[in-house]
C-alpha cells in the first residue's frame, strides 16, 4: 500500500508537471515510470494476498465442514447406541415378565 506521503509526493509531482521544462520533464518521466513499477508491485502483492486469503477461508471451510460431518456421526452413533440400550431392556423386560408367567403357572400346577 502506498503511504500518504508517497501520494502526497505524487500530487505535488502532478501539479508540478504542469510548469515543467526540458529536464525536469524527463526526471518527471522517470519519477512516473517508478511510481508506475511500484503500483504494478503492488497490485501483484495484493494478488498473491488475496489468493493466500482465499486459499486460508477454503482449507477453513474445509475443516468445519470436516468437523460438522463428524459431529453428525458422533450424533447418529450416540442415537443407534441408545436405541440398541432401549432394545436390550425391552428385552430383558419381556424375559423377566415370561419368567414371571412361567413362574405363575409353575405355582398352578
Amino acid at each position: 500500500m502506498l503511504a500518504a506521503e508517497d501520494i502526497i509526493k505524487c500530487s505535488k509531482i502532478y501539479e508540478r508537471a504542469a510548469r515543467v521544462t526540458g529536464q525536469e520533464y524527463l526526471l518527471l518521466q522517470s519519477l512516473l515510470l517508478d511510481l508506475s513499477a511500484l503500483l504494478q508491485l503492488q497490485q501483484q502483492q495484493l494478488q498473491q494476498l488475496n489468493t493466500q486469503m482465499l486459499a486460508f477461508a477454503q482449507e477453513d471451510y474445509n475443516i468445519s465442514k470436516q468437523q460438522q460431518q463428524q459431529q453428525q456421526q458422533q450424533q447418529q452413533q450416540h442415537g443407534i447406541m441408545q436405541q440398541q440400550q432401549q432394545q436390550q431392556q425391552q428385552q430383558q423386560q419381556h424375559l423377566l415378565l415370561q419368567q414371571q408367567q412361567q413362574q405363575q403357572q409353575q405355582i398352578k400346577y
